[in-house]
């Protein structure tokens, strides 16, 4: 920068004049123009620069310092270049006019990137949902170049905010049909009946389902779309029996709140969890915190699906991002069926 300040006070001068002087070879313009004439001064060119003339003197003496010869007579008034400032000039001319142009490059460069406005899509995901692998996923997507993408996430938004335009993409363990949205299933997904090794410990463990009358069981509010009420035994092929299940809320001991809350209780042994994912709670299966309660008894399956606006679903954008989330999903689903297995084997034998 100091450099090219310096440079251009000494070109300032000459730089101002081609247009009065454009047919001058350039010898003749620098040695009877820029240094000859009243206007080619120092103070005029720090003028042009915007810097009082002591410091452009400044400027010339420290850079005379760093070259280790003159470039200006100071004797003579006005100012002339020196034999070596002479020799050098025409370096210094390309030097500032490169960096101008460099400059405005970048600048209409920032200009042009100005103009893409990225588009924002808000996705509202499920509390009860492993959702570090998608994020992860999605952040990486929108970091790349060219995406033209930023998201904005919040969680259990539902479908109204979906239709009322306050969100873009909405995930949920339900399926409705809205006709103004469109969905996609990603999966089925079976919620396990999880309790604490401690709260198995303090009240006898299930046997059977009937047994969980005297159990506390934790649920979903009845509010929440994914909301049921009750539990099926499942077969050998993993289907439900309609001939054998339970209705929950005849039971004398359930506590309902979010996926948060039913969380929380579950952590602090307080009771079993009908409709908590594996997922949000896999490092306390890990550790040997939590076990499976009846595996072969469970609410019914629940539809993992996303949706967007009907205008949303053909854009490439859209689609783009929601098999992103559609593949992720379904390895998170699979995953966690795997581990589902692994326990209820471990539980069974």
């Amino acid at each position: 920068m100091f450099f090219r300040t310096t440079c251009s006070l000494v070109l300032l001068p000459r730089l101002n004049c081609r247009s009065r002087y454009e047919t001058v070879r350039p010898k003749t313009q620098l040695e009877d123009f820029l240094f000859n004439r009243s206007r080619s001064t120092l103070s005029h060119a720090a003028q042009e620069c915007g810097i009082d003339l002591p410091y452009a003197s400044r400027l010339i003496s420290k850079l005379e310092d760093e070259l280790g010869f003159f470039l200006v007579l100071h004797r003579p008034r006005p100012m002339k270049l020196s034999e070596n400032g002479i020799k050098i000039f025409p370096f210094a001319e390309e030097f500032v006019a490169a960096q101008d142009r460099l400059e405005n490059e970048c600048r209409e460069i920032g200009v042009n990137l100005q103009k893409i406005p990225k588009r924002s899509i808000r996705i509202s995901l499920p509390i009860n949902l492993n959702k570090e692998p998608l994020l992860e996923k999605l952040v990486n997507y929108e970091r790349r170049e060219g995406s033209g993408v930023t998201f904005e996430f919040s969680a259990d938004m539902g479908l109204r905010a979906l239709i009322e335009r306050e969100t873009d993409i909405s995930v949920g363990f339900y399926r409705k049909e809205e006709p103004t949205l469109t969905c996609r299933q990603i999966a089925e997904y079976r919620f396990p009946l999880l309790a604490s090794k401690k709260y198995l410990a303090e009240h006898p463990a299930p046997k059977k389902a009937q047994d969980l009358e005297k159990h506390v069981l934790l649920l979903r509010y009845k509010t929440s779309p994914a909301f049921s009420p009750i539990l099926l035994k499942k077969s050998a092929n993993k289907t439900s029996d309609p001939n054998t299940s339970i209705d929950l809320e005849r039971l004398p001991h359930v506590l309902k709140g979010d996926g948060s809350y039913c969380r929380s209780m579950l952590l602090k042994d307080v009771g079993i969890s009908v409709d908590l994912t594996l997922g949000v709670v896999a490092e306390e299966i890990q550790s040997g915190k939590l076990e499976l309660v009846l595996p072969a008894w469970g609410r019914p399956d629940a539809p993992l699906c996303v949706y967007c606006r009907n205008s949303n679903s053909e854009s490439p954008l859209y689609r783009e991002v929601i098999d992103l989330i559609s593949t992720e999903i379904s390895k998170i689903v699979s995953e966690e069926r795997a581990l589902f297995d692994q326990l209820a084997s471990r539980s069974l034998g």
